[in-house]
């Protein structure tokens, strides 16, 4: 495909409205005269011709004579190609079709012939199909060519067999061969009781719609009279007769080029029998739109104007050229059938420049138009918003070159331009379904549509203030708004990593970060359950311990708070034995219980003193929850009373009952001798 640079669109340009003021166009050049084909110099470009997709096709010349076809981006074709016959020479006129067809006229080793991608079509001096007798062909030129591939040109004819043209017809070749070729038109065949003159009743302008289904001539007939003999002949009927009424109080005298499309709307030009000063004229369907002397986008079309070109596309958009005053302008308007008002100045020759680098800068001025009059169509006009055109451009050299105009946008006339716009509502409302865009409206175009939009920035960034579904960037929405949010994971769990906040889960953020943390009370201190990494703080002296020790005169009462362990137990100490720190040899255990010297397991006992246990069942261990030294009181003698047994030098024991041997025995034996060690 065609490798277009970007052209910004010419509705963001300032177009000319009078010669005064000087325009530098956004352009594409494609090639121009110097350049080389095969390490040889282009010297001769001409016209440029496009198909359905608006892909250029022309031919041109190098400095060794050798002729080549350009289609798209590059030559596809050189005359030296051939090796079985000699081509020499190539016509302006040619035709491309979509996929890479074309056809030019050459001498194919001496006549004039038809060349196409499949070779040769046809060449004079060989007989025509279909005519019949002695008849054959005398020229073959001004071919051109539909989207679909098939070939047309006017061939010369002569009905004995020799050289001097007689009659010319209309031949097409739907598959570009030398056996299919017919005659569409021709001379002597009879249009409206009048025949096509001879020998050249069958002007060389004429053009074919794009599918083929219509075609529109400049004809001669054998009227007797050359004052009346021309006409414009449209799909089997004239619509324009030399010396008719044009219905503008003139009357029609001469035509010349002509275009039509798809839908069969035409364009033709020529003089009236008017005044000199409005005589030049384009017509639209038969009918005249724009005269000579008349004023379009601000330019007046001066006295002596002539019409270079005009073409017509399926969009029922034109473009033309005028020359006057010593330059040649470019129009382009929207809709053909309104073609003054809705015509825009695109290009003045000897003022405008074109920007070929889309710097706003101009890199040559555009000096001449070389559109050729009398060749056929001179410029042709897709749907897709540009023309080609032929110029000449100069930066200190002058030369030739092929390049590729943007035209301007119609968007807003109303009016669908099938090629260029999606809608046309011709209003001037962004927010509903077709905005000056001329595009349905549509998710990332940059305008809010009213009702189902949000916002619309134009772009598809999730992480802006406008997400690319064209909704507003909220917490929550599985999108990272940029300087605003930390994360965002799209749901409202505050466990993970991200919290419904859209921040980054952290420790004292007061929830819990799952797989990470085993509490978070908000807070980053220690000492309150949960510590300042989010781990749950375990209390070592969470239970009290009470510890008695009494002497003959006095009576000493400690209390410890032991995690580890809930038994509470009461030691009691002789202060007037030596050996009152080391084990008590009077100690008693109980026999069905194996103790802490010959297992290695503390036994179901009360400590009494360190180092000192005793199965004595007047030996009081506290329960869970219990206390101890909950019903003592003071007797006044330095003892205690517990409600138990006195004993002998100070010691109170709450009888609590004997306890069952076993396991649970021997753990609570081993609590208490824990709390003993943490107690030294």
């Amino acid at each position: 495909m065609l490798k277009h640079r970007a052209v910004t669109s010419v509705a963001m340009y300032l177009f000319v409205l009078s010669t005064a003021n000087a325009a530098t166009l956004p352009a594409e050049r494609i090639v121009e005269v110097g350049e080389q084909i095969g390490g040889v110099e282009i010297t001769n470009l001409n016209e440029a011709h496009v198909n359905d997709d608006g892909v250029p096709g022309f031919t041109g010349v190098l400095a060794n004579t050798d002729r080549f076809v350009w289609y798209e981006d590059g030559p596809i074709w050189l005359n030296s190609d051939e090796v079985n016959e000699t081509l020499t020479g190539a016509e302006v006129t040619m035709g491309i079709g979509n996929n890479g067809e074309f056809v030019y006229s050459t001498s194919i080793t001496g006549d004039d012939g038809i060349w196409t991608q499949n070779g040769e079509v046809t060449h004079e001096t060989l007989a025509i199909p279909g005519f019949g007798g002695n008849t054959v062909s005398t020229f073959h030129s001004r071919p051109t060519m539909i989207g679909s591939g098939q070939s047309y040109w006017i061939a010369g004819f002569n009905d004995n067999g020799g050289t001097i043209t007689q009659g010319r017809a209309l031949l097409t070749s739907p598959d570009n061969t030398p056996g299919n070729i017919f005659a569409v038109l021709r001379s002597d065949d009879v249009i409206e009781g009048l025949p096509i003159a001879r020998p050249s009743g069958l002007d060389f302008d004429y053009d074919l719609s794009a599918d083929g289904l219509h075609h529109i001539h400049v004809l001669q007939l054998d009227s007797g009279s050359t004052t009346d003999d021309g006409v414009i002949y449209v799909d089997g009927a004239i619509v324009a007769r030399e010396s008719l009424s044009t219905g503008g109080g003139d009357n029609w005298a001469n035509f010349d080029l002509v275009t039509i499309n798809n839908a069969g709307n035409f364009l033709f030009t020529g003089d009236t029998d008017g005044a000199t000063t409005s005589d030049e004229f384009i017509a639209y369907n038969g009918a005249i739109v724009l005269r000579e002397g008349d004023t379009v986008d601000g330019l007046e079309l001066m006295s002596n104007a002539t019409l270079r070109f005009a073409a017509l596309n399926n969009d029922n958009s034109a473009v033309y050229g005028w020359g006057f005053g010593g330059q040649e302008h470019v129009f382009f308007a929207c809709d053909a059938s309104q073609l003054v008002d809705t015509t825009t100045h695109v290009l003045a020759t000897g003022v405008d420049g074109l920007d070929f680098d889309q710097d706003d800068v101009e890199d040559v001025l555009v000096t001449d138009l070389k559109a050729s009059t009398g060749q056929g169509q001179a410029v042709s006009l897709a749907d897709d918003g540009f023309v080609f055109l032929e110029v000449e451009i100069d930066d200190g050299v002058a030369r030739e070159a092929i390049v590729r105009l943007p035209l301007p946008s119609c968007c807003g006339d109303g009016i669908l331009q099938a090629g260029r716009e999606e809608c046309d509502d011709g209003n001037a409302d962004d927010t509903d379904m077709c905005p000056t865009s001329c595009f349905a409206a549509t998710c990332g175009d940059g305008f809010v549509l009213a009702g189902e939009e949000a916002c619309d920035d134009g772009n598809d960034i999730d992480t802006d203030a406008c997400t690319s579904a064209c909704v507003e960037a909220t917490c929550g929405d599985g999108f990272v708004w940029e300087g605003v949010e930390a994360c965002d994971d799209g749901n409202d769990d505050d466990n993970d990593d991200c919290l419904q906040s859209c921040e980054v889960a952290s420790c004292g953020d007061g929830f819990i970060h799952q797989g990470f943390e085993s509490c978070d009370d908000g807070n980053n201190e220690d000492g309150d359950g949960c510590d300042a990494e989010c781990l749950i703080e375990v209390d070592t002296d969470s239970d009290a311990t009470t510890e008695t020790t009494a002497g003959p005169t006095d009576s000493d009462t400690d209390t410890d708070t032991d995690s580890d362990t809930d038994i509470e137990t009461t030691e009691t100490s002789d202060p007037t034995d030596p050996t009152s720190d080391t084990d008590d040899p009077t100690q008693t255990t109980d026999p069905t219980e194996p103790t802490e010297a010959s297992t290695g397991e503390p036994t179901d006992a009360t400590t009494t003193s360190p180092g000192t246990t005793t199965g004595d069942p007047s030996s009081t261990t506290a329960g869970p929850g219990e206390s101890e030294t909950a019903d003592s009181e003071s007797t006044g003698d330095g003892n205690t009373d517990s409600g138990g047994v006195s004993e002998p030098g100070g010691c109170s024991c709450m009888s609590v009952g004997n306890r069952a041997p076993g396991n649970a025995a021997g753990l609570l034996g081993l609590l208490g001798l824990i709390a003993w060690r943490r107690r030294r």
